[in-house]
């Protein structure tokens, strides 16, 4: 539990479908579920080294056998490093074949825009959520945990 890059992104948190990273200005969360399913949310800024967290999730899936559905909660995600997009993104364009479905909640113009360049990369099945329950029900019919906790954000 005490991984840690060079930039201060670390993980504070485990447990056996869950991780938690922790940056300077923002907070990762990373669900998984036995059915190739792989959440995660951001509060705060989207530092460029939570995307190594994500691949490694994702691939963890495709290690076992199963198509990949993403679930990408940034609705209480203010700013990212670009960074993060292109290595999601770089990531996401190689791997097409072994996405299922990416289900993305958002609520700023500035990561719709994120979103809009990735999903034009990538050519992967992206469904865009701009009312927070709608993709709240959509995790939940995927046996995501229901309001999982996210550690306080750093001062």
């Amino acid at each position: 539990m005490a991984a840690q890059d060079n930039t201060g992104v670390r993980m504070v948190s485990s447990g056996p479908s869950f991780e938690i990273w922790k940056g300077p200005k923002g907070v990762l969360r990373l669900d998984v579920n036995k059915k190739g399913g792989v959440r995660l949310i951001v509060n705060g800024h989207g530092h460029g080294e939570f995307a190594a967290p994500c691949i490694r999730k994702f691939q963890e899936v495709f290690r076992g056998g199963l198509k990949l559905t993403i679930y990408v909660d940034f609705w209480d995600m203010d700013a990212y490093e670009s960074q993060f997009r292109t290595e999601m993104q770089n990531w996401g364009s190689s791997h097409r074949s072994g996405l299922e479905q990416m289900h993305i909640a958002q609520q700023s113009k500035l990561v719709a825009m994120g979103i809009s360049v990735a999903n034009l990369a990538m050519g992967v099945n992206m469904k865009v959520y701009t009312k927070k329950a709608e993709f709240d029900r959509e995790c939940q019919r995927a046996l995501m945990p229901l309001g999982p906790a996210l550690l306080n954000l750093p001062e």
